[in-house]
């Protein structure tokens, strides 16, 4: 307890004029919130008169007060201006001299905050919905802990949108495609009048373009994988009906940073890049972008100046707008020669089917087969080519020489965003399906051959401009049928097993008569065992690279 007697020892004592003050800090509940700066002037009868300290209290600044609420944390800016969220939140001074604080609203800001609904108790702030977008100037009361009162006005920016600053414009419809550079499209919407009908006090605020935000509608499956940037979107001035400038950032202008093309009310065009950006669940459908114009004063964004809705309705194009039929189709039919690149495994290369409309690669298409037996016949897939499994009788035949097809493209490797051809037909054949043989008397191709007296079919010979003998046919091409066949149409035909998918191997039978064969020589084919008067077919069965056989045949007598 301090008394007369004591108080000089505790707090300082007088040496004639001169009073000299001990310095103490304060400490409360064990915590010290001062330096020793604080000093007890007694008098000199041992009266204490006054108490004095070393500083001058509190001085708010961008550095000691915030506005905490929820997901909510802004710092007071240069220009005394502090951003404060809709709902409950609290101005909080991180000086370590605070002592205590209050919020009031003086002067015309009293019924300013009453009428917006802003309310505050001590430090705390209460804001309704219907002050959203809205401003207004608080008085803050900061009380030191040694016991200096500083005042400070602040304008509270209270965050949100007001009701009348949305807007919905048209649907845009997104048809998926390919640009000239093989990328997917951009989407391209016309914003109509979602600038142009801004007021020109909101206009001059829109300074960048970092002030325009374009994400996904939360809580649903998007198109777009993610929300996006200045990167990937871009805005345009309008003419004709199409987009022509391009808005981008300008230069400092007196310090402030100002769009090139200077009034943003000129906007009307957005370009979205979708390439690489596309949502993996995405589909066609109904989808929902929010684009946001943000008021972005020394460069910190304070509040919301418009909201815009942007639906835009994605959708696939037709199959013809990808791809044409090529010359390979007859009636209707894709007429495919089966092809090999290893031995017994038939291939059907449908690059040869189509030419692409667009950039779309045909060596991207997927090929849907209908099963033959109820078994699958596609055994793998490579590009547009597909090797075909379960299409062969046990004798190397075709069971089927049609097939059942679907082709199909998928954008960005997103599965249901994938375009289908109607189902078509395929007609398979081997390499050398259609081959024929045909026996020549004096320039007359007949369907029977004629059996020399050594039972010998000669082989196709040209004397005097006039064909005789057995000759074998394909496409527009024929050859003598001896031991060495010439190649017909590109095709060799040879008595070994084929190794190439351009060379089909040639064996020699008969049907029709018992015991009887055949054999090539170099004048033709004998019939081994043969008699006199004997009539049956000679059978040429050839089988390609692919394994595929399939059969010659002509009557003989």
């Amino acid at each position: 307890m301090f008394t007369k007697d004591n108080i000089t020892k505790v707090f300082g004592a007088w040496d004639n004029s001169t009073y000299n003050a001990k310095l103490y800090a304060l400490r409360i509940n064990g915590k010290v919130y001062t330096d020793y700066t604080i000093a007890v002037k007694v008098a000199k009868d041992n009266a204490i008169t006054n108490a004095t300290t070393v500083g001058n209290g509190i001085t708010l600044s961008t550095t000691n007060l915030k506005s905490i609420g929820n997901n909510h944390n802004k710092a007071l800016d240069n220009n005394s201006n502090i951003e404060v969220p809709v709902g409950s939140s609290s101005l909080v001074c991180s000086d370590s001299k605070f002592y205590d604080g209050y919020i009031a609203f003086e002067g015309t800001q009293t019924a300013k905050a009453e009428k917006l609904g802003v309310s505050a108790n001590g430090m705390n702030l209460s804001i309704k919905e219907s002050a959203k977008a809205e401003e207004v100037i608080a008085t803050v009361h900061i009380m030191s802990v040694d016991g200096k009162e500083t005042t400070k006005n602040i304008t509270l920016k209270i965050g949100g949108v007001k009701s009348d600053d949305t807007q919905t414009i048209a649907a845009t419809t997104y048809e998926l495609g390919l640009d000239d550079s093989g990328d997917l499209n951009a989407i391209v919407v016309d914003l109509k009048d979602a600038f142009s009908s801004l007021s020109a006090a909101n206009a001059e605020e829109i300074n960048k373009l970092t002030q325009i935000t374009v994400e996904n509608v939360k809580d649903q499956v998007n198109f777009l994988a993610n929300d996006l940037t200045s990167t990937n979107v871009t805005f345009y001035t309008d003419k004709d009906g199409k987009p022509a400038d391009k808005f981008v950032d300008g230069s400092a202008n007196n310090g402030e940073v100002v769009l090139a093309n200077s009034d943003a009310r000129n906007i009307r065009w957005m370009k979205i890049a979708v390439n690489v950006n596309v949502n993996a669940k995405a589909k066609p459908g109904n989808y929902n972008l929010t684009l946001t114009i943000k008021d972005q004063k020394s460069g910190t964004a304070v509040s919301t100046i418009k909201t815009v809705t942007i639906p835009v309705t994605v959708a696939l194009p037709a199959w013809d707008k990808l791809f044409k039929n090529t010359t390979a189709w007859e009636d209707g039919k894709f007429v495919a020669r089966l092809t090999a690149s290893v031995a017994n495994t038939p291939v059907v290369n449908f690059t040869r089917a189509f030419l692409p409309n667009t950039k779309a690669a045909v060596n991207d298409i997927k090929l849907a087969i209908d099963k033959v037996d109820n078994k699958d016949v596609i055994a793998n897939q490579s590009s547009a080519s597909v090797t075909l499994q379960n299409i062969q009788n046990t004798n190397k035949t075709l069971k089927v020489n049609e097939l059942g097809v679907v082709a199909s493209y998928t954008f960005g490797g997103v599965n249901d965003l994938t375009v289908k051809s109607s189902k078509f037909t395929t007609k398979i054949m081997s390499i050398f399906e259609g081959a024929k043989l045909v026996y020549y008397t004096n320039n007359v191709a007949g369907a029977t051959a004629k059996v020399g007296a050594d039972f010998t079919i000669a082989k196709l010979t040209t004397a005097n401009n006039k064909k005789n003998g057995l000759a074998l046919q394909y496409g527009k091409g024929e050859s003598a049928v001896c031991n060495s066949i010439p190649a017909i149409e590109g095709v060799t035909v040879q008595e070994s097993n084929s190794t190439a998918a351009d060379k089909v191997k040639v064996a020699y039978g008969v049907d029709g008569l018992n015991n009887v064969t055949a054999v090539s020589d170099s004048e033709g084919i004998k019939l081994v065992d043969a008699q006199i008067g004997d009539k049956g077919t000679l059978v040429l069965t050839f089988t390609d690279f692919a394994g595929i056989v399939t059969t010659a045949t002509i009557a003989f007598e």
